[in-house]
């Protein structure tokens, strides 16, 4: 029986009606093969009636149609669902009572309750916050959806009709959040998000200063764990009073646009906004990273998305070799190197979009291998080394406290792509704690995969492949990130990229479903065809275009903070040429799988070195002297950057520069007179 059908049936248990749906245009629909008479309203408006709690047809519609994705009749199960969305600046109320809830596809969430009889309910409680209590809704385990909190549904809360305690709709009376009252931590992954939706809804409502709204703003920044609460809080707030309009009621403005129209969109020639400013140094992903499917796949989720074309190479690619699990290798002095990869994209807060690109990839993956994506992907990011050995563990006998025998099966699919939305404010802070082994677990994940937890040996893991896809902002990775966890290997086991926000989509998009399902269609082929892969090498053309670059990598200078942090280039490249080679279907790796791996590593090395200007230290004193003060006056000369930093020493200069430079922090050029000129990156 499959999953989709068994939960159909637990649902009909529970006096829920359910009907098959698909995805059409970008909408899901119901899929019903009725006759036309029986629905004369055509089966996208009314097929959701046809719903029902009889066995037998849902048996037969499942049978027939077993991808179809699951919805439930809202009026029939007694549901009212608000539905929250934070592409349209939702957040969850504050008033909302715990309940039954569900991730949804796009990100947002389904707080389901139960509806009164002959009960009206509002259409919306706010921008990006709708009630659905006809209709329907599409429910896990459909593609994108999974249950948070698996309860019985609660009767709708009446604080959210109106009166006190949270009030978010119609005109009765102000609205301020008690920051007291906020629900206990805001999940993971969406801080910035509810944290800008807090302060639309501020602006929204009106009657509130900006003075009160940041100083409100501020509260919850700091309940969330915000690593500077006061610069968040005004920063958000700025971000939401510049984005609503001026003027008009309450009501009026909460249905203002959150992006202000143009001149030439209140014309009528689009209301899109131009593309974001390109930043002079800002690094350019290569066209060869882009290669064949992998290119194919970027292509196709671009236009509907407002994430990175870089985040979607990345999050692919690690999430690909994830998939791959163990088979597919290189051998390198001895050791196996599966395809398995650390990335984390490093972007500014939630306008990067940094989660939008795995939330359309999930599209993909599950029309690829449904079961690993939703039993070996992860988005709670890490929190301890124990836990991970146990989400991986090998079998365990133990001994009770009668003295009997049982047996822990363990894990039998090692295979885990964990997300880490909160990789710089949670994870590394996590990994300072007094007794924590994360950080040697996390670097033996990378290495081995053979995971032993030393307080209680019984307790192992063997042959675990396991991926880590981290996402935090530049800020707080050069706050967080310490010289301890680049020099002892930690941070080198991952690959850093820039990512922004790609464009401005106001509603966000869909991928051809056809075309969606004919890539998936070449992707299904290419993974049966990895999986009987073993061991891979390299064909001529490839053996010698790898040997040129990594004679060039090893004749480097290996000094300095920034050849730590890239240290191990060389097999992240390695692992990426075996990605592409099962990507382009490829026995061996031949120069295009090199190319493709060196335009990824490339764009990498540019990002760490970015990253290592925003942190402001360079582990070496003079050299952070002079790198300040080029960062503070620009360009200057050799003579005058000694004068004003107050050396007498040319020797120290010498020093300084030559260190800044083969770490490539600083760029010098001729100048007039034979001076020589500096100026930082």
């Amino acid at each position: 029986m499959s999953q989709l059908l068994e939960a159909a049936l637990e649902y009909a248990r529970k006096g829920w009606p359910v009907f098959p749906c698909r995805l059409v245009n970008g909408k899901k629909v119901p899929w019903l093969d009725h006759a036309a008479r029986d629905c004369p309203q055509g089966e996208g408006n009314c097929g959701y009636k046809h719903a029902t709690c009889d066995e037998q047809t849902i048996r037969q519609w499942w049978t027939t149609k077993p991808d179809a994705w699951i919805g439930v009749n809202c009026e029939g199960a007694r549901w009212a669902v608000v539905d929250v969305d934070p592409r349209n600046g939702g957040v969850r109320p504050a008033a909302a009572d715990p309940t039954l809830l569900q991730e949804t596809m796009s990100g947002g969430e389904h707080l389901i309750y139960l509806a009164e009889p002959n009960r009206r309910y509002p259409g919306t409680l706010g921008p990006g916050v709708d009630v659905k209590h006809r209709g329907y809704v599409i429910v896990a385990p459909s593609p994108g959806y999974r249950w948070k909190h698996e309860v019985d549904p609660v009767p709708f809360p009446p604080a959210l009709l109106g009166g006190s305690g949270g009030h978010v709709g119609g005109s009765g009376g102000q609205y301020k959040p008690d920051p007291e009252l906020e629900w206990a931590g805001i999940p993971e992954g969406q801080r910035h998000d509810k944290l800008f939706g807090r302060a639309a809804e501020l602006r929204g409502r009106g009657g509130v200063s900006r003075e009160e709204a940041v100083a409100i703003l501020e509260k919850i920044a700091r309940k969330a764990g915000c690593a500077d609460p006061e610069k968040e809080a005004e920063g958000f707030v700025d971000d939401a009073w510049r984005r609503y309009e001026d003027g008009g009621s309450p009501e009026q403005r909460a249905a203002a646009r959150w992006f202000a129209e143009d001149e030439e969109a209140e014309e009528g020639e689009g209301d899109e906004r131009e593309e974001p400013e390109v930043e002079e140094d800002w690094p350019v992903m290569e066209e060869a990273a882009f290669h064949g499917i992998a290119g194919e796949v970027v292509d196709l989720l671009l236009p509907a998305t407002e994430a990175d074309r870089v985040a979607l190479l990345v999050e692919f690619l690690v999430a690909w070799g994830n998939l791959l699990g163990t088979g597919p290798h290189l051998r390198l002095s001895g050791a196996q190197h599966p395809a398995r990869l650390f990335g984390c994209l490093v972007g500014d807060t939630a306008r990067a979009r940094k989660s939008a690109a795995w939330s359309c990839l999930k599209q993909v993956f599950y029309l690829v291998d449904q079961d690993w994506l939703t039993r070996q992907v992860g988005g709670d990011g890490l929190s301890s080394g124990e836990g991970l050995i146990v989400a991986v563990r090998d079998p365990i006998t133990r001994r009770g406290q009668n003295g009997r025998e049982y047996t822990d099966e363990g894990v039998p699919d090692k295979r885990l792509l964990i997300h880490d939305p909160e990789f710089a404010g949670k994870t590394l802070t996590l990994m300072r704690r007094e007794g924590s082994i994360l950080s040697a677990v996390v670097r033996e994940c990378y290495d081995t995969g053979n995971l032993l937890n030393r307080k209680s040996e019984q307790i192992r893991a063997t042959n675990a492949h396991v991926s880590i896809m981290g996402h935090c902002t530049l800020e707080e990775l050069g706050s967080k990130l310490t010289d301890v966890e680049i020099a002892n290997g930690f941070a080198n086991r991952f690959l850093f990229f820039l990512v922004r926000r790609s464009k401005n989509l106001h509603v966000g998009g869909h991928p051809d479903p056809d075309a969606l399902a004919e890539l998936a269609r070449k992707l299904s082929a290419l993974y049966q065809a990895a999986l009987r892969t073993g061991q891979v090498g390299y064909d001529h053309f490839g053996d010698r275009a790898w040997k040129k670059s990594y004679d060039r990598m090893m004749d480097s200078p290996t000094t300095g903070p920034l050849d730590a942090l890239t240290a191990r280039t060389s097999i992240h490249a390695q692992r990426l040429q075996l990605l592409y080679a099962t990507l382009n279907g490829s026995e061996a790796i031949g120069a295009q799988e090199v190319e493709s791996s060196l335009a990824v590593v490339r764009y990498a090395y540019l990002s760490a070195r970015r990253l290592l200007n925003a942190k402001g230290s360079t582990g070496n004193r003079d050299a952070d002297a002079l790198l300040e003060l080029l960062h503070r006056e620009g360009i200057l000369s050799v003579r005058d950057a000694m004068q004003k930093l107050g050396w007498t020493s040319g020797a120290k200069m010498s020093r300084a520069r030559g260190f800044l430079e083969r770490n490539r922090l600083i760029k010098t050029e001729p100048g007039r007179g034979g001076k020589i000129l500096m100026r930082a990156y």
